[in-house]
């Protein structure tokens, strides 16, 4: 059974009703482009054509993780189990001292490092699930040897201070964020109006590169 926190679940499921919303929207601009003329020369139709690829594929990545998924809460243990708030703080290996400031994840079946979730199939996770806070040497995917403070944290206040950290108003679109503002369009980490696709686009919805955002 996979165990998930609930903000997670939320945020699949949301993301998941999105991708039905801009799969329909890719179908229309399918349909556009046919309509322009030759098909096999038509740049938007390869365009839209990979878009709707990448939904489906993602769609499927969603529906992987929600599939027979159990939200977990946070238990309070004294050992690290998904649903565990921990603050993690990377020591100098010479001195043990902190050379970062403490920050605040909560462990996940989900990889959002983001978002504040460490998966528990990364480096960290696998060596401290099931055990206490501590400190902890890791050896990660790319050869660097990292030591790291893990305190598990169990006071009341530590969700609410999780949702100010990491607030729920973006989306991580690739490697950047989208970020969704109160009139409901979305702005990348540079402030640049973009559509759901983290496309630049203008005040009335057109891409920048000249072609519309049918």
């Amino acid at each position: 059974m996979k165990l998930i926190t609930a903000r997670n679940k939320e945020k699949l499921e949301q993301r998941r009703e999105d991708i039905y919303k801009e799969l329909e929207v890719v179908g229309v601009r399918i349909q556009h482009a046919v309509s322009l003329g030759d098909a096999s020369e038509s740049a938007e139709l390869d365009e839209a054509k990979d878009a709707q690829s990448r939904l489906v594929a993602e769609l499927q990545d969603v529906n992987d993780k929600l599939d027979g998924a159990k939200v977990v809460h946070n238990t309070n243990a004294t050992e690290v189990g998904i649903g565990s708030y921990i603050e993690i703080t990377e020591l100098d290996k010479e001195t043990n001292m902190p050379i970062s400031q403490p920050k605040l994840f909560v462990v996940d079946s989900v990889e959002d490092y983001f978002n504040g979730s460490l998966g528990i199939e990364s480096p960290l996770a696998k060596l401290i699930l099931g055990n206490p806070s501590g400190i902890y040497s890791v050896n990660t995917e790319f050869g660097l040897d990292t030591l790291y403070k893990v305190q598990i944290v169990r006071d009341n206040g530590v969700e609410e201070r999780f949702e100010q950290t990491y607030p729920r108003h973006y989306k991580v679109i690739g490697e950047d964020a989208a970020f969704r503002q109160e009139d409901g369009t979305y702005r990348n980490s540079q402030g640049d109006l973009v559509d759901s696709y983290n496309r630049k686009i203008d005040e009335n919805g057109n891409l920048l590169d000249g072609k519309s955002g049918v």
